[in-house]
């Protein structure tokens, strides 16, 4: 097998790959008094990211 027909197989499964894929979609966001502080910032930016998508 050649390099090109490689490449080729191998972007084809990779592509295969990414439309099985299942997106996680944000239902809820829960903050509790424990959550850590790097863990707040990343909930508060997916949080940010929900209410501009409007969904």
């Amino acid at each position: 097998m050649d390099y090109g027909k490689f490449l080729y197989e191998k972007s084809k499964s990779s592509k295969e790959q990414k439309k099985k894929q299942k997106v996680i979609q944000v239902k809820e966001i829960k903050f509790r008094p424990g959550t850590d502080e790097g863990d707040y910032q990343v909930k508060l930016r997916s949080l940010i990211r929900f209410l501009e998508d409007g969904r």
